[in-house]
């Protein structure tokens, strides 16, 4: 139409009608970058390089703060002896997954759907960690493991037996103010050595372990209140 204008003269009416049909074009162009274009990148940008997509970019940022909290949760988990290496696999394979996915978005751009969808599996992988961390690691013992309840009943049996004779003993003023502090220290041992194995999950082997604590304590308790 310009070139015909051009060509053959340009009357009033003409220019304005031509001018309408600019400011129709400028309408539909402004309407097509108020939206992202199917398979927009992470972080589309309008001309001139403006601001990225807010709402990819805080989905991003929740990506981030996500895949932190799993790692530190799973991270604490091990140290607290909650997972056993089976558990340990099958997680690293599911993380690999997701690891591999955010590389791939950082390459090829992520669109606001793929965000959120990423952020799904990150909220799953926060729900095994979580199921995980509720039970003790595998070889820890059964509850209704009947050796297992015996050792806690010999031990629990056992502390309460030197308390009481301590207690006796020094309410006789048989006991020597420093019998009194090593009876002390080897309770708070025994607590710490208790606290730790729930922690990390009562075994067998540890109850056994903690008994012959208890047993040492029990041979000083019958010397100290002769």
């Amino acid at each position: 139409k310009f070139k015909a204008m051009a060509k053959d003269g340009l009357t009033l009416a003409e220019c304005q009608g031509t001018l309408r049909e600019l400011q129709n074009e400028k309408a539909i162009v402004a309407k097509m970058a108020s939206t992202p274009a199917a398979g927009a990148t992470a972080t589309p940008v309008a001309a001139g390089g403006a601001k990225p997509d807010p709402a990819v970019a805080a989905c991003r940022t929740s990506l981030g703060t996500a895949h932190k909290e799993v790692m530190e949760m799973l991270t604490k988990a091990k140290a607290a002896g909650r997972i056993d290496p089976k558990e340990q696999a099958a997680f690293a394979e599911i993380d690999k997954r997701t690891g591999e996915k955010f590389k791939a978005m950082a390459k090829d751009g992520l669109t606001l759907a793929e965000c959120q969808g990423t952020l799904g599996e990150l909220q799953r992988e926060k729900e095994m960690v979580q199921k995980m961390a509720s039970t003790p690691a595998a070889g820890s013992a059964a509850l209704t493991d009947p050796a297992y309840v015996a050792c806690r009943k010999e031990g629990a049996a056992a502390s309460d037996k030197n308390r009481a004779a301590i207690k006796a003993a020094a309410d006789a003023k048989k006991l020597t103010p420093d019998e009194a502090a090593k009876f002390k220290a080897s309770q708070e041992n025994i607590a710490k050595i208790h606290a730790a194995n729930n922690a990390a999950g009562y075994t067998l082997e540890k109850c056994i372990a903690l008994g012959k604590v208890i047993a040492e304590e029990s041979k000083n308790v019958a010397e100290w209140v002769k």
